[in-house]
């Protein structure tokens, strides 16, 4: 605060979280004060993770700023990459990895995850192969089959036989739009879960 010039009040949240309520004046853009204040604790604390709650116009609002940014905090893991050109994590860039990674002690999320993926992860355990990586890159090429096998470094035949063999230990259908999401979700979740030390089946 002292090297930005900004006005604030500062205070313990937890023993590892600090609260920071910045007095900006109306013709202060929000943004340029947070940013700048963000990089100045970044520089004394590399290590940190800058979490921002939406401007609050009276004192109203500030609990609501606060618990915004306390779930964009929850919401935000170790290492989690900033959005170009900005230091500090807002309400905006909680996406579906994001959301899944704070509900992971959640245990309808590892549920879900259990349910959908379950029968793959033991094939994979058992016999040494690859099946959850072969979906995760089906999935990720958004279904094309082509683009899968060039991705892995296989030939489609063998693309195709693996996912044969997906659909016929899940009893899913890979031609459904709506099946591939729910696997794709599961397996976001799944990696949400391998970030915990005391959850998920395949650590």
């Amino acid at each position: 605060l002292g090297a930005t010039g900004a006005r604030a009040l500062v205070g313990l949240l937890s023993a590892v979280r600090v609260g920071v309520l910045l007095a900006l004046r109306p013709s202060l853009p929000w943004r340029e004060a947070a940013e700048r204040l963000s990089r100045a604790a970044l520089d004394a604390d590399p290590g940190a993770t800058v979490c921002v709650g939406a401007p609050a116009d009276g004192l109203a609002d500030v609990a609501r700023s606060f618990r915004e940014a306390a779930r964009v905090a929850e919401a935000t893991g170790r290492g989690c990459l900033l959005p170009p050109g900005r230091s500090f994590h807002e309400r905006s860039d909680i996406g579906l990895r994001r959301l899944l990674f704070a509900l992971r002690d959640d245990l309808r999320v590892q549920d879900y995850a259990e349910r959908q993926l379950g029968p793959l992860l033991d094939h994979d355990a058992r016999h040494g192969t690859g099946l959850v990586a072969t979906l995760r890159g089906y999935l990720d090429a958004a279904g094309n089959k082509t683009a899968a096998a060039r991705s892995a470094g296989l030939s489609r035949e063998t693309v195709y036989q693996r996912l044969h063999t997906i659909e016929r230990l899940l009893e899913r259908d890979l031609e459904s739009g709506e099946q591939r999401t729910e696997l794709h979700v599961a397996l976001q979740a799944l990696d949400a879960l391998r970030t915990h030390p005391h959850t998920g089946r395949d650590r």
